[in-house]
Order: structure tokens, then sequence, then C-alpha cells
């Protein structure tokens, strides 16, 4: 198993393992804080799924045992904010859509295991798989509307097409 750290942690928030050499399990395993997406932790995701492109047959995706993820790190987000720093917000928002962008363009079936909560980013990532497998316990959360944002990470989009024609009329 390989590990790709988070310096602000002193953890890994994202573990990459191979299953002979077949299938890449990226874990996000930042369990104390809920698996929620700082900037660091969307960084390790990153490359992750760049590793996880080189030589893999499938990806599967997948978090703690209780929470998936739990979006975005709040706190990151409102002590960026209140120090001013905008522009830190603003990147840490587009290198989500990044992570998720990337997660689309793996030439590999993509497959988010999800056990727990998906709330916020979490569901975005969730929705950014080709394929999700949800446990007895799951529970998909926009959550957005909660702390006054707007969804992002492509859930909008995602969501519509994972969904597909069961909310014609």
């Amino acid at each position: 198993m390989s590990v790709i750290s988070d310096a602000a942690s002193h953890g890994a928030p994202v573990e990459l393992e191979r299953l002979d050499g077949e299938v890449v399990v990226v874990t996000l395993s930042r369990h104390a804080e809920r698996n929620a997406l700082s900037r660091d932790v969307l960084e390790a995701l990153f490359e992750a799924l760049e590793v996880a492109a080189t030589g893999a047959r499938a990806m599967v995706l997948t978090g703690g045992p209780d929470v998936f993820c739990a979006g975005g790190d709040l706190g990151f987000l409102h002590r960026a904010l209140a120090a001013g720093n905008h522009a830190e917000v603003r990147e840490t928002l587009f290198l989500l859509v990044d992570v998720v962008r990337r997660l689309r363009a793996l030439p590999m079936p993509t497959i988010a295991a999800v056990e727990g909560l998906a709330v916020g980013a979490g569901l975005a990532l969730a929705f950014g798989a080709d394929i999700r497998i949800a446990g007895r316990r799951t529970s998909f959360i926009p959550g957005y509307l909660a702390v006054g944002a707007s969804p992002d990470g492509g859930v909008s989009h995602h969501l519509v097409r994972a969904l597909g024609s069961s909310l014609s009329s």
C-alpha cells in the first residue's frame, strides 16, 4: 500500500492500494475530520488519481465505514475567508472541480464504494465515478444549502445524469 501524505494533519488523508496490479483502491482516510476535503486533501486525491490512471484496469474510491466524505472542510474555508484569502478559497473550489474532472477522465471504469454519509463535495466525488455502490447505511445529502452555498464539483450536472430519465414525466 502506498500513501499520499498530508503535512497539515501529519497523517495520510488518501491511501492508494493496488490489488493484483489490476485494481486500484483510493481511500479517503482523514477519518477524524470525517474525510472532509481541505485543499491538502484535494491535492493528495488529485495525485492519487494520477497514479491510479497508470496501468490499472479499474479504480475504486472509498472512505470510512461511517462517512464516505462529509464534504468540503468548512473550518478550512471559514479560516481562509476570515483571513480575507478569497483566492485560496477560489483555488480550492477549482481544485475540487479538477479532481472530479480527473475522476471522470480516468481511462478505466471507476466505482465509488459509499458507506455512510456522502455530503456536499463528497456527493460530487460519488457522482463523479462511473458507478456508485451504496451500503445499507448510506445517505446522499447535497448539504450545500444548509451552509449557504450553491452546488459545486459538478453535482447538479452529474446527479441528473445518474438519475437519468427517471425524473421525466
